[in-house]
């Protein structure tokens, strides 16, 4: 469904534009810059086009995500959930070597996004649904406890997990619950809370502060759930 909503957006709002006449395309690029309707990158000269495009993107993201943060959105909350069709590009080059691109977001596509979800969220239950698993989850006692939860959540597929490792992605760490547990029989030690918007975790059953120094077991498991805002159970 999320997909398919996604897909939709996409052909409504459009493709990546790439104009050809040169006074209309830099007229383009001054109309984007100041309606007041786009956030946007910009690069004013690269020797090639992926360069061109690519610190254009750069230097949207950072004002994208101030945006997004700003405006509180909880599904399109930054450029990791952004859909890539929702970026656009115009492009002026008057020599190989010669490249300036414009990269931008229509803010009124975010809208219709963040609402677009916001309403498939609501119309499934989602919302009601992760945070009787958040409150189930905090109890669990084993590892297979913890599995069989997620299972019979009906969102099995808003939930990642694994083995904390080096190579985890540091933004599933920092927005998941940390799960310690026995390595020979899968007994939960303490589980702690995603991090605040403070950086701290809580003792998800206690509510207690957790200490960052200290880790009961050596073997860690994180699960993330994808969802708007997590629930504190403190």
């Amino acid at each position: 469904m999320r997909q398919a909503l996604i897909i939709t957006c996409f052909l409504l709002f459009g493709l990546p534009c790439l104009a050809q006449d040169p006074d209309s395309t830099m007229a383009r690029m001054n109309d984007v810059k100041l309606s007041g309707d786009n956030i946007y990158g910009y690069c004013l000269y690269a020797v090639d086009s992926v360069q061109s495009s690519q610190t254009a993107l750069e230097e949207l993201i950072p004002r994208l995500n101030a945006f997004l943060k700003g405006k509180g959105f909880r599904f399109v909350s930054d450029r990791d959930h952004c859909p890539d069709s929702l970026i656009h590009y115009i492009v002026y080059t008057k020599a190989a070597d010669y490249w300036r691109t414009l990269a931008f977001v229509d803010i009124a596509d975010l809208e219709r996004i963040e609402y677009l979800l916001q309403e498939e969220y609501e119309s499934k239950d989602v919302q009601a649904s992760l945070d009787a698993l958040k409150r189930a989850l905090v109890n669990a006692t084993t590892l297979d406890e913890i599995d069989t939860l997620i299972a019979e959540s009906g969102v099995s597929d808003r939930i990642k997990t694994g083995l904390l490792t080096f190579d985890t992605d540091q933004r599933l760490v920092i927005g998941g619950y940390i799960v310690y547990y026995e390595a020979e029989t899968g007994k939960v030690v303490e589980i702690l809370t995603p991090r605040d918007e403070n950086q701290q975790r809580y003792n998800a059953r206690t509510g207690m502060l957790a200490d960052r120094m200290a880790a009961p077991t050596p073997i860690i498991r994180w699960i993330y759930i994808d969802g708007p805002k997590p629930l504190q159970v403190r």
